[in-house]
Formats: C-alpha cells, sequence, structure tokens
C-alpha cells in the first residue's frame, strides 16, 4: 500500500497501492443490503478518475521510479451480516 484516504480537492482516493508495475486505485465500499459494486455509479467512476488523474499528475517523478506500466481501479467490497463481514475484490472495474 502506497497511501490511504487521500484527498484530491472534492475526490477522494480510499486506498492506492502497487502489485509489481501496476499502480491501483482502491475504493472501499461497505453494504449489508445490496452488492457492493452497485455503489459505483457513472458519477462515482467520474470522480474516480478525477482524483487518479491529479494523482498521477502531481505524482509524476515517483510512479517513473517505481517502473509503473499500467493503471487499475478495483473495488473491494465488505458485505456485513449480522457478525460476519466477506470482503470481495473486484479487479479492473473501470
Amino acid at each position: 500500500m502506497l497511501a490511504n484516504n487521500i484527498s484530491i480537492g472534492r475526490n477522494e482516493i480510499d486506498i492506492i497501492a502497487q502489485y509489481k508495475n501496476e499502480l491501483i486505485f482502491i475504493e472501499v465500499k461497505t453494504r449489508t443490503t445490496s452488492n457492493p459494486i452497485e455503489a459505483i455509479t457513472k458519477q462515482k467512476e467520474k470522480y474516480l478518475l478525477r482524483a487518479a488523474e491529479k494523482y498521477l499528475y502531481y505524482n509524476q517523478a515517483q510512479l517513473r521510479y517505481r517502473k509503473i506500466k499500467r493503471i487499475r481501479f478495483d473495488v473491494v467490497g465488505v458485505v456485513l451480516d449480522g457478525f460476519r463481514a466477506t470482503v470481495i475484490q473486484y479487479e479492473d472495474v473501470i
């Protein structure tokens, strides 16, 4: 994990991580009654893309140093059921 809870203007990125040469922007959604992926609306996608674009702009040198070749957007869904939590990772959703 490179960073978490990054605020860029009015937009926020929950987690920024690196896996090999991939930079991963991760949105975390917690739900009790619905599928967490359903919370990613077109408007939310737009905000995530805008925040990622700004992050990439302000961190160009660091990204070159880390040899980033690919960018990915994931959603981590946490489904709560009483005292149980199920975590689901959706890769490359945007």
